[in-house]
């Protein structure tokens, strides 16, 4: 009986063991079931459960959480966590939480490294610059450190980071104060000579106000960065805009020597793209020259020198039409 009882628990723990192996029996991973996170994709695997979706994201320095789609098999890293949705097709978890769960030493670890890694990203997106191992991203390697090291070193270490990323903040803020303070003047300055042209340019961006300018210059600089009103390009832009005004002699734009400059402009691009070789006066490409006779011209004549470009680029893709039928 002894023998056959050996052999029955023998034969469970084998079958225990070979069901392991072939992926039946498949242990619970440190997640929440029915449960998906959606947004903060940065990458897509295939895996076959959620535990392996887990041990991915675990080590995968970027991974923040995951989510495991069951009908598709596709594990989606985070680079956040995005908030939790019940859902029946999934299966979501957050990094570090099957450590967290067994409390201790390693949910401390857990901690330390998420917040490890969060400073090293802030470094990264602010272009702080700091380098050295603290500075990594990688939550394994964070999590090990913690565990080899006492508490008070762990805690010098997210203080000494956490005194840089401030010192970062301060001299970026310093930067954004002068750059600012430049910036600002030269848009009070474009303000002015919009009001004293009377060029009739008009938001918010076209005030005299200096402390205004800077106001919005920084709030806009550090929410939208390139994007903002405050970058060169713009300046440049807001500047041709300006100089077109005052070669014009100030004013309101005239509408129809608007319509006439975009017109001929149009014409002589035809005229380059049939290859019709017309080279006077009257075909150019440049705004102004067209704005500027268009304002000494009077509507007739406008309506004429239109009409004998447009006649003059008629022929021109007639005579092209012949060349192709008789090639030459």
């Amino acid at each position: 009986m002894r023998i056959q009882y050996g052999c029955f628990r023998g034969g469970v723990l084998g079958g225990l063991v070979s069901l392991l192996t072939m992926g039946f029996l498949v242990i619970p991973a440190s997640g929440q079931t029915n449960t998906a996170r959606w947004g903060g994709d940065y990458s897509y695997i295939t895996t076959n459960n959620a535990r392996q979706c887990d041990r991915t994201c675990e080590q995968d320095g970027r991974c923040r959480s995951w989510t495991f789609i069951r009908r598709t098999k596709q594990c989606r890293l985070k680079y956040m966590v995005p908030r939790s949705v019940a859902s029946n097709c999934c299966v979501s978890g957050v990094k570090g939480d099957g450590v967290r769960a067994g409390g201790g030493k390693r949910a401390r670890c857990a901690n330390y490294a998420e917040q490890a890694v969060e400073q090293g990203n802030r470094n990264l997106a602010e272009r702080c610059g700091f380098r050295g191992q603290q500075w990594h991203v990688n939550f394994n390697r964070h999590f090990d450190y913690c565990m080899d090291v006492r508490r008070l070193e762990r805690q010098r270490q997210l203080r000494v980071r956490t005194r840089k990323l401030k010192q970062c903040d301060q001299q970026q803020q310093a930067r954004r104060r002068v750059r600012c303070g430049h910036l600002a003047r030269l848009a009070v300055q474009q303000s002015r000579t919009n009001i004293n042209n009377r060029c009739g340019f008009s938001g918010r961006y076209w005030n005299t106000s200096l402390n205004r300018q800077i106001e919005m210059c920084q709030d806009e600089l550090s929410a939208r960065g390139r994007r903002s009103l405050y970058n060169l390009s713009k300046f440049e832009k807001r500047e041709d805009r300006l100089r077109r005004c005052m070669m014009r002699g100030g004013g309101v734009r005239d509408n129809a020597c608007d319509d006439f400059s975009k017109a001929a402009i149009n014409h002589y691009a035809r005229s380059v793209r049939y290859r019709c070789g017309l080279s006077s006066d009257v075909w150019n490409d440049n705004y102004d020259l067209q704005y500027d006779w268009c304002r000494s011209a009077r509507p007739p004549e406008r309506s004429q020198r239109l009409a004998v470009m447009n006649n003059q680029i008629k022929r021109c893709k007639k005579r092209r039409g012949w060349k192709k039928i008789f090639k030459f």
